[in-house]
């Protein structure tokens, strides 16, 4: 079996956080004057983890099911 890429372990946690109303990083993103902004809570070291962890599973279980 091969190894799961780290690339798309974070990229999956990154999408993983996103869904459940985390954000992965502060990023700085230019708007439109009066345009509505959405806040999120920035995610943790901890919270990181976590989902890096659940990104790993869930991409090791794609890899055995193929």
């Amino acid at each position: 079996m091969s190894e799961v890429n780290g690339a798309a372990i974070e990229q999956l946690a990154k999408k993983l956080a996103k869904q459940d109303g985390l954000e992965w990083d502060v990023e700085f993103k230019p708007t439109v004057r009066y345009s509505k902004t959405e806040l999120r809570p920035l995610a943790k070291e901890e919270d990181r983890q976590k989902y890096l962890a659940r990104a790993r599973e869930q991409l090791m279980a794609g890899k055995q099911d193929a």
